[in-house]
């Protein structure tokens, strides 16, 4: 089900073809497991009238309906719950609650809406009255947590293992790259909200700093103060004769022009991307094309796993120099808030970026400017050699703006 099945067309095969609707994967996940687990009602309905088992259970012994609350599939919910027999309580409870104009926790978050009107909210009890939450809300909030936080010791195992796998396909690749091209000798290191322990939503969104080792090694920052202003940095070589190597990303004055290099990083990563034998390892499967972006080079993969039944996860990965202790000279690291010894003395990471917010990997503009030149151009801004600031010491991120 890696895209939502037309109701027609799954009705059909389910008439014509010879299906059996309570079969199960090496997890013990049926169809309807599946169905849940993506809140898909349309499918929910056409297997349940297709002799679907309500109760299966797959290797978690979860049935269909528990998947469907793990997962926070409500519009499922209430499907599954009126074909489950074993459920009547539940029902006589629901009867008994709307009847006395009190609603479950789960019915308040089966009937949020879409979206709200800005113009009714002229204060924030208005956002609780439209939304309809109850009086006591720590107790709906504990309930959210124990319910849906998927760092509870019940999800974690298998967060745990995705990644493990996420940051072992990184590693692969950024050592698949290094032997295709040495210039490419990176460090790997894990950022964001997964890395530092806060996400508390599904695993599905991974960042990285790649920093490129020798670059770092032949090169010396430098603040041009018109790039300053705008929270930029550039990186220029130490001895251009010793650099032979980096020629085609230098211009005249012997700085680095990081389009160049990434236009290469690039076909490199799209190279790695589609070695097989990186693949054999994990429970990855159906990756998707690179995105580029600001620039970040994305790719997705899907998980195939117990509690994450089909998990899209999306892999950002940004390429930079780290010099350790270095700081802009245009911010007071002191007054940076949350700041501590330990930051103060890591420094920042230098992300290859250029002065455009996006960039294109494909174009062939002209490069001959450097960060030393007056433009004002947004069209060529993006060929300017400029690099972007951003703390290396998480839970922190500090952009220098």
């Amino acid at each position: 089900m890696k895209y939502r099945p037309l109701p027609d067309l799954f009705r059909t095969f389910l008439v014509k073809g010879t299906v059996n609707v309570n079969t199960s994967d090496i997890y013990g996940s049926t169809p309807l497991h599946f169905a849940a687990y993506h809140n898909y009602e349309e499918q929910i309905e056409i297997l349940l009238k297709y002799g679907t088992d309500i109760n299966a259970r797959d290797n978690l012994q979860e049935r269909p309906l528990d998947t469907a609350k793990r997962h926070n599939s409500f519009r499922c919910i209430a499907l599954l719950k009126a074909a489950d027999r074993t459920t009547v309580e539940h029902i006589m409870t629901f009867i008994r609650k709307t009847m006395l104009r009190d609603k479950t926790f789960e019915e308040i978050l089966r009937g949020l809406p879409e979206t709200i009107i800005s113009s009714c909210v002229k204060s924030p009890q208005d956002i609780k009255t439209l939304l309809q939450l109850p009086l006591n809300l720590k107790d709906f909030m504990n309930y959210l947590l124990e319910s849906y936080y998927t760092r509870s010791p019940k999800y974690s195992f298998e967060v745990d293992s995705v990644t493990f796998d996420v940051n072992n396909i990184v590693t692969s690749l950024c050592t698949q790259i290094r032997k295709y091209y040495s210039r490419f000798e990176m460090s790997v290191f894990p950022s964001g909200s997964m890395a530092e322990g806060t996400k508390i939503c599904r695993p599905d969104e991974f960042d990285f700093i790649l920093c490129l080792d020798k670059l770092n090694d032949i090169t010396d920052i430098v603040m041009a103060d018109n790039s300053m202003k705008k929270g930029f940095a550039s990186l220029k070589y130490k001895n251009i004769p010793d650099v032979d190597e980096y020629l085609p990303f230098t211009d005249a004055d012997g700085y680095f022009l990081p389009i160049l290099f990434l236009r290469l990083f690039s076909e490199y990563l799209k190279r790695a991307l589609n070695e097989p034998h990186l693949w054999k390892k994990g429970n990855f499967y159906n990756l998707m094309l690179i995105i580029f972006a600001k620039p970040v080079f994305t790719f997705d993969v899907y998980w195939f796993g117990f509690v994450y039944k089909q998990l899209k996860i999306s892999i950002d990965l940004v390429s930079a120099v780290y010099k350790r202790g270095w700081w802009p000279k245009n911010i007071d690291v002191d007054k940076i808030p949350l700041i501590s010894s330990d930051i103060k003395a890591a420094g920042c990471f230098l992300t290859l970026q250029t002065k455009g917010c996006q960039i294109s990997l494909n174009n062939s503009h002209c490069i001959s400017r450097t960060c030393n030149s007056e433009d004002n151009d947004d069209e060529l801004a993006e060929n300017v050699a400029d690099c972007s600031c951003s703390c290396t010491d998480m839970p922190y991120e500090v952009i220098a703006k």
